[in-house]
């Protein structure tokens, strides 16, 4: 991956935790009709089941994976990110190449980030404020806590599906670096001089590359 989305991955991936963490959800049933709530329940649920989960995610890349397929999927606006990350290329592309693009874009995201998402050890997440700069969107403001200490602070930005009136994440951001512009940048940039199905074919690739963990940072 690009050296700077390796720059700031470490930090985006505290939000990507959150999105990750939508593990054993059967059981435990988050809410989606209210932006702020959602972030906050899925942030309790992950801070006990990260760490109830953490050796045997580690130690699978399988494990990681269907989890994240399985429960994260439903609460993240797929086609809403990998529409955003493609930009212009977007009206351009084939139907068949958008949905390749959606795919692929989306398990080489969960696969980038699930080596800093085991290292990581949150004590505690609140959401400070939510704000609805307009109809059906929502910026929900967090503070993470970490095991050491250090307080960071993330916001997730979700909109709300007009047919299902659920809320959808589709972005995160720290310190003012967002998930989706950083992509975007990348990306963009790789089509230009690619092309579409190049850049499909090289998301494929890194998807076959094993997660790399290390222990969990204390």
């Amino acid at each position: 991956m690009n050296t700077n989305v390796r720059t700031v991955g470490f930090w985006l991936s505290l939000g990507l935790v959150f999105i990750l963490g939508l593990m054993s959800l059967k059981a435990q049933a988050v809410t989606q009709d209210d932006p702020g709530k959602m972030v906050q329940e899925l942030s309790e649920l992950l801070i006990v089941k990260v760490d109830e989960n953490r050796e045997k995610l580690q130690s699978s890349t399988e494990e990681v994976v269907k989890f994240a397929e399985e429960y994260v999927l439903p609460y993240v606006a797929q086609e809403k990110m990998a529409r955003f990350v493609m930009g212009i290329h977007w009206r351009s592309a084939s139907d068949k190449q958008r949905q390749e693009f959606i795919e692929a874009f989306t398990k080489n995201l969960i696969r980038s980030y699930s080596s800093n998402f085991l290292k990581l050890e949150v004590v505690s997440a609140s959401v400070d404020q939510v704000k609805e700069p307009k109809p059906r969107r929502a910026e929900v403001t967090s503070t993470i806590t970490m095991k050491d200490g250090q307080v960071v602070e993330v916001i997730y930005r979700a909109f709300q599906d007009k047919e299902s009136k659920k809320w959808l994440l589709y972005d995160f951001t720290f310190n003012n670096i967002s998930t989706l512009v950083s992509f975007r940048n990348v990306y963009g940039a790789m089509i230009d001089q690619k092309g579409v199905d190049a850049v499909i074919d090289e998301l494929k690739k890194n998807d076959s590359t094993p997660i790399q963990s290390e222990p969990a940072v204390n």
